[in-house]
């Protein structure tokens, strides 16, 4: 899908949200009893969480044409913090696993007002004189 969106002229800026994995248990195991489910076993959610972290190695982000934002999602709904843009996979696999491990991962770009206020009213990142990404 992120080749048919470049093939149009987009750019790509992947979304990533990350939470330390004894809090996801813990959501996990609380949505469960609120709906009268039983919990998926932790081995299973650990083998996922693994494996999409993994799977962040996979991915080809091109230089000033696509980007990935980690999403800290470990407070509470709308307190999320988002951390990037990362530019390749390896930087942002990082900034994953620090989330995960209850840190605050390095940032990888400057913070910096859009120019377009009319059509974007989001934070954005300068990439270089010619792009820049916003949320």
């Amino acid at each position: 899908m992120i080749e048919q969106m470049r093939g149009l002229g987009y750019r790509t800026v992947v979304v990533y949200p990350a939470t330390r994995t004894a809090e996801l248990l813990q959501r996990l195991r609380e949505r469960a009893e609120q709906s009268g489910r039983i919990p998926k076993p932790d081995e299973g959610v650990l083998q996922t969480v693994e494996a999409a972290v993994a799977n962040l190695a996979e991915l080809k982000l091109r230089f000033a044409e696509d980007a990935l934002l980690v999403l800290d999602n470990n407070g509470l709904r709308g307190e999320e913090v988002s951390y990037g843009p990362y530019f390749n996979a390896s930087e942002a696999q990082a900034a994953v696993l620090t989330v995960l491990s209850g840190g605050t991962p390095a940032r990888a770009a400057t913070l910096v007002e859009t120019n377009v206020p009319a059509r974007v009213s989001a934070p954005c990142w300068l990439v270089d004189r010619a792009h820049d990404y916003c949320l």
